[in-house]
């Protein structure tokens, strides 16, 4: 691995791999018999929690500056907001979702609302009507991705129950990368009584874990893991400088209403060139959850208009026809609209090389379309169209 691909890799991988896992990872820390800082931490992210939260509010941030860019410089802001309600199961969730962003002169607000089986977006302060049709394949998306998680959560749990080891996974220890660890209790955060829990992260601990993780890595594919050399490690440990955390977890049932944490990072001058001028940051994010448990109340918005306009507003014109097409409306090439015929396009006629059209009378058919959708998406390649 050359120099250039060290430096566009390794620095923004390790940083974000650092960071999330770091922060996020550290939950298969163990504890002694108590609520002490690190017991506290193990049992608000123990991914075998009963408590799962279905309903509230949730407010996440992730804010920074970046320093010495070519075409960004300056603070960042990203803020993600609303109310949920995913309470009845297998459902679609219920939320009004809000969105922003803040860099520079680029300023965007955009949100998502989804209630009585309807869905909503928004941008820069209009409401759009997502079709229903499209609504539906998102909500078909959704139920497969739950029917997954609920197979793989049966398989996990047998496997947990034959399992004997207790090891951590490549030998990886997060319990060690905490350092500074202070405990707080009665902390009030929404009306809740938490634990608080700061600290630190051992960035040093952190990259030499994941260097041996990726020595002991099985190959994929035939491919070696990538490793890092000793000068990447250390030019790593000189960049990222700093990363702290704070949680916030209730004292009842251990579930963690907020979490917040902060890096700074510097970038060696050989590297800048490789990362746009890139010379220095921060990065903080930091959620909050609020109004646990209680069903929110989500009202549509009023007179939104056709998600058509947003898309040729944001110059997605063919974008804006196929979705014409799932609402019942026209498609280039696959309605003629002049005749108001559905048409397939023209496809290759085994018999006589010539084409052949598929029309069917009567005007536009939403079944129509949707069924030759379907048999584009599953064709491996033009002679299937042909069956």
């Amino acid at each position: 691995m050359n120099r250039v691909i060290r430096s566009k890799m390794f620095i923004p991988l390790t940083i974000l791999v650092g960071l999330l896992v770091a922060s996020f990872g550290l939950v298969a820390c163990g504890g002694g018999g108590g609520p002490d800082a690190k017991e506290i931490v193990k049992k608000s992210f123990s991914q075998d929690k009963e408590s799962d939260i279905k309903a509230g509010k949730i407010n996440l941030t992730i804010k920074g500056d970046l320093e010495g860019m070519k075409n960004f410089s300056g603070p960042f802001n990203v803020k993600l907001s609303g109310p949920f309600d995913a309470t009845e199961e297998k459902k679609f969730p219920r939320f009004d979702i809000s969105f922003s962003l803040s860099a520079g002169e680029t300023n965007i607000s955009a949100g998502a609302v989804s209630v009585d089986d309807k869905m909503f977006v928004s941008f820069s302060g209009t409401d759009y009507s997502v079709p229903d049709t499209l609504f539906g394949m998102v909500k078909s998306g959704y139920e497969q991705a739950q029917q997954q998680a609920e197979t793989e959560k049966k398989e996990e749990d047998s496997d947990d129950k034959t399992s004997t080891t207790s090891t951590s996974p490549l030998g990886v220890d997060p319990e060690s990368w905490l350092t500074d660890l202070e405990k707080k209790s009665d902390v009030d955060v929404g009306g809740k009584s938490t634990y608080e829990v700061t600290g630190k992260i051992d960035v040093a601990k952190v990259i030499d874990d994941i260097s041996k993780a990726a020595e002991q890595a099985t190959p994929f594919g035939g491919a070696q893991t990538p490793q890092l050399t000793d000068e990447d490690k250390k030019e790593l440990k000189e960049s990222i400088k700093d990363i702290s955390f704070t949680l916030n977890s209730t004292k009842d049932d251990f579930v963690p209403v907020r979490f917040e944490f902060k890096a700074d990072f510097t970038i060696p001058k050989d590297q800048q060139k490789d990362l746009n001028g890139l010379e220095k940051g921060n990065i903080e994010l930091s959620y909050e959850l609020t109004d646990i448990g209680k069903k929110p109340e989500i009202i549509p918005p009023k007179d939104p208009k056709p998600l058509e306009g947003l898309l040729k507003e944001l110059g997605l014109g063919d974008a804006a026809a196929s979705l014409g097409a799932l609402s019942g409306g026209s498609i280039p090439g696959l309605t003629d609209g002049s005749t108001g015929t559905d048409s397939i396009p023209d496809t290759p006629d085994g018999d006589s090389g010539q084409t052949k059209t598929l029309t069917t009378p009567g005007g536009p058919s939403t079944k129509s379309t949707q069924d030759y959708l379907k048999c584009v998406q599953k064709a491996d390649g033009p002679e299937d169209l042909q069956k």
